[in-house]
């Protein structure tokens, strides 16, 4: 039997103790990390179930498998009773199909999907539920969801208010477009015969008295040539007003603007008329002829074109104009973000008759301007 030296068995002993505090040490560390995980698991616990947010996984069967106490609370069901149900058991009748449609698209791609449907409750209640789904690589899908409703009935509030804003300028526009006949009328036919009686009280007295005084003749002919070109100044105002030719239809008034363009020199303005929509309502055409006659006054001004084609016609009930030139044309993005009243006119003018103004420009490519107005019918005087 060999006897270890008492160098060596002290060095063996040695070296246990310092094995033996290295796994105590060791064993410490882990139970450090042991409790540092648990405390992390905890932390990570209460942040997802007390999440002010609604969290859940669908597994592939589409069951859920998981769901956090915010999203059991917004269902109004208890977790545990969650596990293992269909999510569309919680989804109002008329909003399946569409989560049918979105969850197919996820199992599809893994690109993350947003929508909003109408969740229900066990006692019937119903809530506006906004859901971001995302698909992980074991086909799960995650989905996160809040309660949206109090966003919903604002938004429906502020549409509203939108709506009666929008009625409220339609019936300030027609308000002004009657006020602007009245005031045509009166400055034709009123101060019209008015000046046509002047003049003919200063044609009597110079057929009277002009060869009596030569010096009178020549101010009877002054008088006559100013009250003419006061005349025409008035006529010309009138037309500028409302166009007697609106009278006869959108086409009609259409030629008068273009007859009168104010940049003919320079510009070309052409009138194709595929359909005629004759017997429109007034406030319609009123309307057409507005915002056509802002377009060439745009044109006129900023467009720097050599021609303009004004397309009159009908299309399923409505009426289709486009106004379309050659010029340099804008940047539509641009001049939107800068809220221009011009366009901004000419789409609640359209708006005002229940259609819509539509606008195409690209720089040095020229611009369209396409309206669309329901054709109503003119009412007859009984």
């Amino acid at each position: 039997m060999n006897i270890l030296p008492e160098r060596s068995t002290e060095v063996l002993l040695h070296e246990l103790k310092v094995h033996q505090i290295e796994l105590e040490i060791q064993n410490e560390e882990l139970l450090q990390s042991r409790l540092a995980l648990e405390k992390s698991r905890d932390r990570y616990q209460d942040l997802y179930d007390f999440s002010p947010v609604g969290y859940l996984t669908l597994g592939a069967d589409a069951l859920i498998g998981e769901i956090n106490l915010t999203g059991a609370a917004l269902l109004g069901v208890e977790r545990k009773k969650l596990i293992g149900m269909r999510l569309e058991r919680c989804i109002a009748d008329e909003h399946r199909d569409l989560w049918y449609g979105c969850f197919q698209q996820l199992q599809k791609n893994s690109e993350a999907r947003k929508c909003e449907l109408q969740l229900m409750r066990p006692d019937g209640s119903l809530f506006y539920a906004e859901l971001d789904s995302m698909a992980a690589a074991d086909h799960s899908v995650r989905i996160a969801f809040s309660d949206i409703s109090k966003r919903k009935l604002m938004e429906a509030q502020l549409g509203r208010q939108q709506q009666l804003l929008r009625e409220l300028s339609a019936q300030e526009l027609l308000r002004q477009e009657a006020q602007t006949r009245h005031i045509a009328s009166e400055v034709h036919d009123e101060l019209g015969q008015l000046l046509t009686a002047l003049r003919r009280d200063i044609a009597l007295l110079r057929i009277e008295f002009g060869k009596l005084d030569a010096g009178l003749l020549k101010k009877i002919k002054g008088l006559l040539a100013l009250v003419d070109k006061i005349i025409n100044g008035v006529r010309s105002v009138a037309l500028n007003l409302r166009p007697v030719a609106l009278d006869s239809g959108i086409v009609p008034a259409i030629e008068w603007l273009c007859d009168n363009f104010p940049a003919a020199a320079v510009t070309a303005c052409t009138l194709r008329v595929n359909d005629d929509p004759a017997g429109v309502d007034e406030a319609c055409a009123a309307a057409i002829f507005r915002i056509v006659q802002a377009c060439l006054t745009n044109v006129a001004r900023h467009a720097s074109a050599s021609s303009v084609m004004i397309t009159v016609g009908l299309c399923d009930q409505d009426i289709l104009v486009e106004v379309r030139d050659d010029g340099k044309g804008y940047d539509a993005a641009a001049l939107a973000a800068n809220k221009s009243f011009g366009l901004l006119g000419m789409h609640e003018r359209a708006h005002a008759v229940g259609g819509k103004v539509e606008v195409t420009s690209v720089p040095a490519k020229g611009t369209l301007v396409s309206i669309r107005i329901p054709f109503k019918p003119r009412e007859k005087n009984l």
